[in-house]
Order: C-alpha cells, then structure tokens, then sequence
C-alpha cells in the first residue's frame, strides 16, 4: 500500500467514494474509509455498543470477507448490522484482493520487520 502512495501518488487513506464514484451512498459515509484498494476499515467510536451498521458498496461481483475471520460477509451493495466489540477494529476485505501480512506480530516495527514470517491472502 504505502509503496504504491510512494511511487504513484496513490492515497493510502481514502473515503469510500474514491473507489465507488457510481455509488452516490458513499458520499455521505464518513465513518468507514479504504486502506489501500482491499482493505475497508470500520471503525467503533462510542463504548458500549455490541454493533455496527457498515455498509458494503460494489455490487455482484464485489464479495466482503470479514478482516479476521475470513467469513463471507457480504455479496451485495448494502447495509448490514455487523457485531462488534472495543476489542478489535472491524475491517473488511474486498474480495479477488491480495493482501501480505506478518504471521508473528511483535511490539515493535524493528522486531516485526525480523521475524519474516509473511502471509499472502487473495
């Protein structure tokens, strides 16, 4: 993501609108915003609340995976009612994307950087 923003230009963070010019229900949406092309973030902002209305744009041939389960969660444009906790920070992946992660997280970039080991989800 962040070398793609390097060499290209291309915004890291970016509202929802940006990828789904066609769908004018983005244009209000200010509290879900894109990391990169894949990644849909959906943040929890007020304590206490056990879910989360997210709305997943694209169409039929956008599929949403849930960021940490790998769930099916949506296959249509739409709103939906997503459980959620302060625990975690909801995010969504847009399906057909190619995601590189670190298996072993650690408490510092340094130290996550050494342990090398990487996945590649599509």
């Amino acid at each position: 993501v962040v070398s793609t923003q390097s060499t290209g230009g291309a915004m890291v963070v970016k509202p929802l609108f940006f990828d789904y010019l066609d769908d004018n229900a983005t244009l209000d949406i200010v509290s879900q915003f894109m990391l990169g092309d894949a990644i849909m973030v959906t943040p929890v902002t007020m304590k206490g609340v056990t879910k989360r209305e997210v709305y997943f744009p694209g169409g039929q041939d956008n599929i949403w995976y849930n960021g940490e389960t790998r769930a099916v969660m949506s296959r249509e444009k739409g709103r939906k009612d997503v459980p959620v906790t302060m625990d975690t920070i909801p995010t969504f992946i847009r399906g057909g994307s190619v995601v590189v992660r670190h298996l072993n997280v650690a408490n510092s970039t340094f130290q996550t950087l050494r342990s090398g080991d990487y996945i590649v989800e599509v």
